[in-house]
């Protein structure tokens, strides 16, 4: 419709130049005004509606961490559009990286990446319960991944407390309002758990485990 206008507003002006040059004049100006005011809005109205399009947040919640960094890693992501599937962009390990917000970070197996750098890092071990050393190719991989060993024993020390969770899966639980990822965010002794209503704070089971 803009366009369609300009084009007989602009005949109609050209056409009636030789006529009245005042006429064209006048109307030359009046396009001239007409594109500075409009033009930019409509270009603006598009923009806004590409951008409001395009999702900026995945679901679920980034994990805390109660981490002192001394300096900020480079960040792999901006907003949760540039992470892959269904992955959020979290402050995580000292700088913003893409991952899974159901997954507990200190569980991942350690992933070397595709690049052709070494560089020494961290990850926790579930198997022997600390953090180890290994190197890093510098690119993808996964977030079990810590600038140095303080940082990676801050984020996963503890990460898995004494007993046992009821069997899966539990009903034994009315409130479903705390959630957790990995025990440490549970109170006491408590224990993160999967219910059935997904992972929550529960007292260590004391049935017996049959073996």
């Amino acid at each position: 419709m803009f366009f369609w206008l300009l084009r007989t507003m602009t005949v109609g002006t050209w056409g009636n130049r030789a006529k009245s040059p005042s006429f064209t004049w006048i109307w030359r100006s009046i396009i001239t005004i007409f594109l500075i005011l409009i033009l930019p809005l409509e270009l603006m109205s598009n923009l806004s509606f590409k951008r409001a399009s395009k999702p900026t947040q995945s679901p679920g919640i980034c994990p805390q961490q109660n981490i002192t960094c001394d300096f900020v890693e480079k960040g792999q992501c901006h907003t949760d559009f540039n992470c892959k599937h269904s992955m959020k962009c979290c402050h995580y390990s000292c700088g913003k990286k893409c991952l899974d917000p159901k997954a507990d970070v200190c569980t991942l197996s350690p992933e070397v990446g595709d690049c052709d750098d070494f560089h020494l890092r961290w990850f926790y071990s579930m198997e022997a319960r600390t953090c180890e050393h290994f190197f890093y190719s510098g690119c993808n991989g996964n977030v079990n991944n810590f600038p140095n060993k303080k940082i990676c024993e801050q984020t996963c020390g503890g990460t898995v407390r004494k007993g046992f969770c009821p069997p899966f899966p539990f009903k034994g639980i009315s409130n479903c309002s705390a959630p957790c990822r990995k025990d440490p965010e549970c109170p006491k002794t408590y224990k993160c758990c999967d219910s059935s209503c997904g992972l929550v704070c529960t007292p260590p089971w004391k049935g017996l485990i049959k073996g």
